[in-house]
């Protein structure tokens, strides 16, 4: 008998998961597996913390209203990409349906409160809508005995629809929502004299609002001969301290692909356009604009699969590089031993145009005197993937890039801060050379449990002087499981270790800041098919992430919440 999903609304005000990118691998982090089911509705894996390509049949699950966990990494760091362990070949499996209706609440110390709400269609397979609502809020667990302002709450509310229509052959989409933030910025002394409108009344932080749109049109039956795949725009209005930042963005991706004798020519082009303004930008106004055409041809041929192009990148805008930038296109997968060793590697190229919203999304301390450039990098990368056994996957390679303008995280001119912007950090786009070497072992016994272990070294210098990159950990080691007791109970339990980083102190001498680990320990307990426990424990080691002067959201952080399906 298949088991019935269990779903947890996993939402983390912690230390390090709202100052330092501690967060838990998000499923576009970790993968996600399709699976075709009769009545056209998405087979997806729920877990957040999933392990990759390992899928359980059951966690699978029809989901209609994909459930949006905010986290803000704090640091802009260098992801490795690599392949997927190669997934269990799932054969057949009956799926149960992931309600579209569902109330849920949370509450732990430190007046921590999560509400969440969402109703959608149940019915038709054709027509698909949702509308969700959601609030989580916290309190900094700021030692009072170095503070003399009152506000510190992080607070986070947000509304979302979408409408999903299914035709013979293509799937069309609409997206709609907006978000609220309050920000604080972390605890800072009060020294007399010096930092008096810091620290007068409240926590130095920011009020963010945030409206975004979008539409997707994406046919879902290929033919040969067929030119057209998809087509998606989406746009945002940014809105950072009542104008004292104002950005509103486009987005357009369109992927087409032309046959050509036995082979594919992907054609994707992408292109992004953000202007900048507001009241306290020294620049006034600022443009920024970028494009990416990468033609690349695929195929296989005996088990190698490969895809060969050449990335086609152009930047423009006020203070922006506008040398057009042409990184390869390369990628090819060996299977030595089917299922058991694979062998990886290829070139490729980017650039990131998300505008200042993304930036201040990574770097709430971020000042709205920073400047804003698209970034633009290549990378070399290659390594081993498969299966030792049918619980044992591993994945081991590394990754050389080099980065045109890498978003630095440097402190002020000032000891405390810009003077007319308190307690922000700056930014500085500097060249970087970066090698990182990754690993990964993932554990899976039937449906019973799974464990994750991965880890990642890091050697990053600045071209020009050969120092190293601020604010960037130099190395990261994680390990997440999940337990499953009957048809009730599921523990989960993770631990990230986040190495020193480098920073600069009041004399803008280098030195390092310590590492740290963030635990988490979570429970679910499911009374029947609409009611659901949680237990979540976050920073049980009660670490502090250092920032320069102060600490973030921290301290031991309890919740306990229900969740009920309708």
């Amino acid at each position: 008998m298949p088991r019935k999903p269990m779903m947890l609304i996993n939402i983390k005000f912690t230390a390090a998961a709202l100052a330092l990118a501690l967060a838990l691998p998000s499923a576009a982090q970790v993968g996600q597996i399709e699976v075709s089911v009769t009545d056209k509705y998405r087979a997806k894996v729920a877990e957040a913390i999933k392990i990759s390509g390992q899928p359980g049949l059951g966690d699978t699950t029809i989901q209609k209203l994909p459930i949006s966990i905010l986290v803000r990494p704090q640091v802009i760091g260098m992801e490795p990409v690599m392949e997927q362990i190669p997934p269990i070949k799932i054969i057949k499996t009956k799926l149960d349906r992931l309600p579209s209706r569902y109330l849920s609440l949370i509450v732990g110390n430190y007046g921590s409160v999560e509400a969440e709400a969402a109703l959608g269609s149940v019915r038709s397979v054709s027509q698909m809508w949702s509308v969700k609502a959601a609030h989580r809020s916290t309190r900094g667990g700021f030692d009072p005995k170095i503070i003399v302002f009152d506000r510190a709450t992080w607070a986070n509310s947000t509304v979302d629809a979408n409408y999903e229509r299914i035709f013979n052959r293509g799937r069309l989409r609409f997206e709609a929502g907006g978000a609220w933030d309050q920000i604080p910025f972390y605890g800072q002394r009060h020294y007399p004299g010096i930092n008096d409108q810091d620290t007068a009344a409240a926590a130095p932080g920011r009020n963010i609002q945030n409206y975004t749109f979008g539409a997707r049109y994406q046919s879902t039956r290929y033919r040969r001969t067929q030119v057209f795949r998809s087509i998606s725009v989406d746009g945002h209005r940014w809105i950072d301290q009542g104008g004292r930042q104002v950005e509103s963005g486009a987005r357009a991706q369109l992927e087409s692909a032309l046959p050509v004798q036995n082979l594919v020519l992907n054609l994707p082009l992408h292109f992004s356009i953000n202007q900048l303004e507001g009241t306290q930008r020294i620049d006034t106004s600022q443009i920024a604009w970028a494009a990416q055409f990468s033609p690349s041809l695929a195929d296989s041929i005996k088990g190698i699969r490969f895809r060969f192009g050449l990335n086609m990148i152009f930047t423009g805008g006020a203070g922006q590089i506008t040398l057009p930038y042409f990184p390869p296109v390369v990628h090819v997968e060996v299977p030595l031993v089917r299922n058991v060793l694979y062998l990886y590697g290829g070139m490729e190229g980017k650039v990131d145009n998300g505008g200042m919203r993304a930036r201040v999304e990574s770097l709430p301390f971020l000042s709205e005197g920073a400047t804003y450039q698209a970034i633009r990098s290549s990378s070399i990368y290659g390594g081993a993937t498969g299966r030792w056994s049918r619980i044992i996957g591993y994945r081991f390679g590394g990754r050389f890039a080099t980065w045109d303008n890498y978003p630095m995280v440097v402190r002020p001119d000032v000891d405390f801060g810009i003077l007319d912007d308190s307690g922000r950090v700056g930014m500085d786009y500097v060249k970087v050379t970066s090698l990182e070497p990754t690993g990964e072992l993932t554990f899976q016994f039937k449906e019973v449990w799974d464990l994750r272990l991965h880890g990642l070294m890091r050697y990053a210098i600045q071209d020009s002087t050969g120092g190293p990159v601020y604010h960037l950990p130099k190395y990261e080691f994680g390990a997440q499981a999940r337990a499953n007791f009957g048809e009730k109970v599921r523990l989960d339990a993770a631990a990230v270790l986040r190495g020193p980083r480098t920073t600069l102190n009041g004399l803008l001498q280098p030195y390092d800041l310590p590492a740290f680990i963030d635990v988490r320990l979570g429970a679910q307990y499911r009374y029947n098919s609409q009611l659901d426990a949680v237990v979540r424990i976050d920073n049980l080691l009660n670490q502090r992430a250092e920032w320069w002067m102060g600490y973030p959201v921290q301290g031991i952080r309890v919740n306990f919440g229900l969740l009920y399906k309708f």
